[in-house]
């Protein structure tokens, strides 16, 4: 069905982004309508966000992910979806850089929520059963799940290692990068994006950005964590834009799923 047949594009066209990143070639050569940027960001180190993956497939790096265990990882389904053969993913913990240290772990099951709908990437959201454990270190230590709702304006940031340039799609920045944003109301997001683009933002969802613009996960370092007041309250899944003022980036809403990680992984 389409559904498939989105998923398995989408996968054909990071695989070949893959490639050309190996190549040194930029990636917007190979990844048409697929950005993958951070605007408005700063340098960040392990330690102060511990809970960093880089999920992988074939050795690259692939998405964004967070441990909540020492034994699963959480991430976006639209990161897994139309991959039967789960042998090539991996997760690196514990490092600043992308490419180098740290600790690797194969991922040895995924639980992509079943009501995943890759058209309006709602229910965004998969678990990783990862092996050997996570030892936690001052590098590498589960952050804590959302159970509420979180108020509008709450300041919250996003990390993870996508290039900064809204202007060219190069390959994954080496070293970790974050972005302090600002929670907006569902309210206003909601009203926002069906006006202007006819997009939903489902239950399932939370958005955050300023409201200068200039800051965000772009289309998007997916699987990145959101991460407010030391809780996951969001995991990054679609935007429209780079920063736009108006148009705040879309995240995985961790709250409203909870019961979902706890029934899947006792979490």
């Amino acid at each position: 069905g389409r559904i498939e047949l989105v998923s398995i594009m989408y996968f054909v066209v990071l695989l070949s982004a893959l490639v050309v990143c190996a190549a040194g070639v930029p990636v917007d050569s190979a990844k048409p309508g697929i950005d993958t940027r951070f605007v408005g960001d700063s340098a960040a180190d392990i330690t102060n966000f511990p809970y960093q993956l880089s999920l992988r497939y074939d050795e690259f790096h692939w998405c964004g992910a967070a441990i909540i265990s020492t034994s699963w990882a959480v991430t976006a389904a639209q990161c897994v979806d139309g991959e039967d053969d789960i042998s090539l993913f991996t997760v690196r913990a514990g490092s600043t850089n992308v490419d180098d240290g740290g600790t690797i772990h194969r991922v040895t099951r995924v639980i992509k929520h079943e009501n995943f709908n890759s058209d309006k990437n709602d229910y965004d959201i998969a678990l990783l059963k990862v092996s050997p454990a996570f030892t936690y270190t001052t590098s590498v230590k589960n952050v804590a799940l959302q159970e509420t709702t979180v108020s509008a304006a709450t300041k919250a940031t996003v990390t993870g290692w996508q290039t900064t340039s809204e202007d060219v799609d190069v390959c994954p920045l080496p070293n970790l990068r974050q972005v302090v944003l600002q929670i907006q109301s569902d309210t206003t997001c909601q009203s926002v994006y069906w006006q202007d683009k006819r997009k939903d933002v489902t239950p399932r969802m939370i958005c955050a950005g300023t409201s200068a613009g200039g800051k965000g996960a772009c289309e998007e370092d997916i699987g990145a964590p959101l991460v407010a007041k030391d809780k996951l309250v969001g995991i990054a899944s679609w935007s429209n834009g780079c920063g736009e003022a108006r148009y705040p980036g879309v995240y995985t809403k961790i709250s409203a799923l909870r019961d979902w990680i706890r029934t899947k992984s006792g979490v």
